[in-house]
C-alpha cells in the first residue's frame, strides 16, 4: 500500500523545470595581422562542467560552481583550433552574479604573440525536467 501511495505521489506531482545558468561567450582574438570574433554559449547547471567545441574555430571549457544563492564561479579555459591543432590560448576564472556581463582577458603563456579577451554574459535558464 505504501509503495503504491509512493508511486502516485511520484507520478502525480508536477514537474517543475530547475534553474540554470546560460552563459553566452564572445571570444575575441588579437593579433598582429587581424582580429576576429566569435560567438556562442551553453545552458548547463550551476554547479556543473561543459567542454563545448566548435570545429576550426575554438574549444572552450566552462566550469561553473555556485558559490551562493544566485552567484558563481566560471572557470573558462580556451583552445584555437582556426590553426588545425590545438593551441592554448589561455584560462581565468571569475566571479559573477547571475544577470552580470563581464569582459575577461584571458592569462596567456609569454610567448604567445595572439591574445585572446573572452566576453561573458550569464542569465537564469530553465533546465529541462527529466521524463
Amino acid at each position: 500500500m505504501r509503495l503504491l501511495l509512493l508511486l502516485c505521489m511520484m507520478f502525480c506531482m508536477p514537474a517543475f523545470a530547475q534553474d540554470g545558468i546560460v552563459v553566452h561567450f564572445i571570444v575575441s582574438k588579437f593579433s598582429t595581422e587581424k582580429s576576429s570574433t566569435y560567438a556562442n554559449g551553453v545552458l548547463m547547471r550551476q554547479t556543473d562542467e561543459a567542454t563545448l567545441t566548435f570545429p576550426t574555430q575554438y574549444e572552450v571549457r566552462i566550469e561553473s560552481r555556485e558559490l551562493e544563492k544566485g552567484t558563481v564561479n566560471l572557470m573558462l579555459t580556451l583552445k584555437d583550433l582556426s590553426t588545425g591543432k590545438p593551441i592554448y590560448a589561455g584560462s581565468r576564472a571569475t566571479k559573477l552574479k547571475i544577470g552580470e556581463s563581464r569582459l575577461i582577458s584571458l592569462d596567456a603563456t609569454e610567448s604567445q604573440v595572439t591574445r585572446y579577451k573572452v566576453f561573458v554574459d550569464t542569465a537564469y535558464g530553465k533546465l529541462p525536467s527529466p521524463l
